[in-house]
């Protein structure tokens, strides 16, 4: 860290319930855990005696990316002065700006869904079908299938295909529940793609009954009954104009989230993602066109949701967008780029928890929270190539090491401190993340009843 003339101090905390939080800084240069606390809450005056030891230990950094917490930014201010560059992490603007554009209309899909009873009736059809799928698993698998299979049906086949198809289709439904890219809202929207998939359903089982006939009763018969499940939902006017003001909200704040270059949809890496590695003077331009723009917006900018958006990304303007950081060092001046996220924060304290997962097999770390030395996650540095040559020095390993100290100490230092699912065919499962599953399912049932 003497190198590199200083280092860049990433901050963040974390909790699990009620648990106290575990408070932990990190360096971005060498990825270096530094010091650690535990603490009540992330109140400025629990916050700043934890900043005050890490500057005894390592001095003031030469800035600081944390998320938007007042009690962050108040004690950051406190300890290292008021002109300490206090970077904000992107994502968590991002994200902070989408709660608050899209949660009033959210939540009152998700308030309508539950009141209309959407979940239940799904399930309750769902296991009332079960076991059409059990006695028919050829036709079954025909329908599994995202290639159309042509061959004639058995009147049996022909009788159970439509409940087949009901099934299938709720299960898509219900798929729409598990979409997203692990981001989280608002980035991912479950309750929503729900909403919308439902409506789908309803169009294809109108388009299901005219193909088997209005008159066949006995073919008819699944569709009508999976209808009436859905049709106070399809009727409901209140939640549909939701629906159609949150799809319109959706297009600013994906329009903001493709010129901040961050938590791209369809990405594979979901929490893990840094965003893109464009400049940073081309994506504050981006954000200054979509502001510019958003100002015009006839049809958001007088909604308290839209002003708010805008207010926020003025307020937080020169803490989101920053010049690099030159430092001089032994080898002449470098430039550092500060990390666009605290995602580094966040992939260590996802560690944490998915180890102690691992070896305890409890989800929750409220207790262990409460209970462990605040410098445990220290043992994460044990991961890291320079941590480790300076910890061995001159010994082969850590045995040695560990043989140089006095148990004493070691004891003086911690003195101070389960709904069974069914399961999908993966073919199926694999198919219900697709928009088009239904025309897929019903250019195969075309096919069949030929």
């Amino acid at each position: 860290m003497g190198r590199n003339n200083g280092y860049i101090l990433h901050i963040d905390a974390t909790c699990d319930g009620g648990s106290p939080m575990l408070l932990s800084g990190m360096d971005a240069i060498t990825s270096i855990v530094l010091w650690n606390s535990i603490i009540p809450t992330e109140k400025a005056d629990n916050i700043i005696p934890f900043l005050r030891e890490l500057k005894e230990l390592y001095g003031a950094p030469l800035l600081v990316v944390a998320d938007m917490g007042k009690g962050i930014e108040a004690a950051v201010r406190k300890v290292f002065g008021e002109d300490m560059r206090l970077l904000i992490c992107h994502f968590h603007f991002l994200r902070d700006i989408g709660k608050d554009l899209l949660s009033t209309q959210y939540e009152k899909i998700r308030s309508l869904l539950r009141k209309h009873g959407a979940g239940e009736k799904l399930r309750y059809r769902l296991r009332t079908l079960r076991k059409v799928v059990e006695e028919n698993p050829k036709l079954a698998k025909r329908l599994d299938s995202d290639s159309a299979i042509q061959g004639e049906l058995t009147d049996d086949e022909m009788e159970h295909l439509p409940a087949l198809a009901v099934r299938f289709l709720f299960q898509w439904a219900f798929a729409g529940k598990g979409m997203g890219d692990a981001y989280g809202f608002p980035f991912d929207r479950p309750h929503l793609a729900f909403a919308l998939r439902i409506k789908e359903v309803s169009c294809q089982l109108e388009v299901l009954r005219e193909l088997f006939g209005e008159n066949q009763c006995k073919y008819n018969h699944p569709f009508v009954k999976a209808s009436k499940d859905i049709r106070p939902i399809i009727e409901d006017k209140v939640l549909w104009q939701t629906v159609d003001k949150m799809e319109a909200q959706i297009k600013v704040f994906d329009k903001l989230r493709e010129a901040m270059r961050i938590a791209p949809r369809g990405a594979e890496k979901g929490l893990n993602d840094e965003g893109s590695d464009e400049p940073i003077n081309k994506i504050e331009a981006k954000v200054c066109k979509f502001m510019t723009a958003e100002l015009k917006n006839i049809g958001m900018k007088n909604t308290p949701e839209h002003k708010k958006m805008i207010n926020q990304l003025k307020k937080y303007w020169d803490r989101l967008f920053a010049d690099p950081v030159v430092i001089n060092t032994p080898d002449g001046q470098i430039s550092i780029h500060p990390q666009r996220t605290n995602n580094i924060m966040e992939r260590f304290f996802r560690e944490i928890k998915r180890d102690h997962r691992r070896k305890t097999g409890n989800n929750s770390m409220a207790r262990k929270l409460g209970a462990m030395n605040a410098n445990t996650p220290l043992i994460k540095n044990l991961k890291n190539k320079q941590y480790m040559d300076m910890l061995l020095d001159d010994c082969k390993c850590l045995e040695e090491v560990f043989s140089k100290i006095y148990v004493d100490d070691v004891y003086a230092e911690m003195c101070k401190e389960s709904q069974v699912r069914e399961k999908i065919p993966s073919g199926r499962r694999k198919m219900m993340r697709s928009e088009n599953f239904p025309q897929i399912m019903l250019k195969s049932i075309r096919l069949m009843i030929k």
